[in-house]
């Protein structure tokens, strides 16, 4: 009988400086890691005061299914997470599903950005884009 293959759970880490919240995640994010994820994040905001989220999402995977991964944004509303909470997602390689997570999110009105190079992410979280590309779900690395 062949061995079943165990997916690993994923591990995170929430901490806050300068008013970025960062979720540091390794391994795959399902569903409910995914919300687990953003409930740590909003906890977070709100302890901290602050009004960015940074996903460090280089070490972990999404194993959303494109559904789900659809229905993340509203979600966001629905847990509270402000519209106007920047998020930055910090990826090691960008992939469709992070564009489609990005795009849907700026549709509903939340500010949200995919980078692969750290210091552009943290960048755009403390210095914001200008408003006129504000509606263009934008790819930065």
């Amino acid at each position: 009988m062949p061995a079943s293959k165990k997916k690993a759970p994923a591990n995170f880490a929430v901490s806050c400086d300068e008013g970025i919240v960062t979720v540091a995640v390794e391994g795959a994010i399902t569903l409910a890691v995914g919300d687990e994820l953003m409930r740590h994040a909003l906890q977070a905001l709100h302890a901290h005061g602050a009004r960015c989220i940074l996903y460090d999402l280089r070490r972990a995977r999404l194993a959303e299914s494109t559904l789900q991964l659809v229905n993340r944004p509203r979600k966001a509303d629905e847990m509270g997470i402000p519209p106007d909470t920047r998020v930055a997602l910090l990826c090691k390689v960008l992939t469709n599903d992070h564009e489609m997570l990005v795009s849907l999110a700026r549709t509903r009105g939340h500010a949200m950005r995919a980078f692969t190079d750290g210091a552009t992410a943290i960048g755009w979280l403390q210095d914001g884009e200008p408003k006129s590309r504000a509606a263009q779900p934008g790819r930065a690395g």
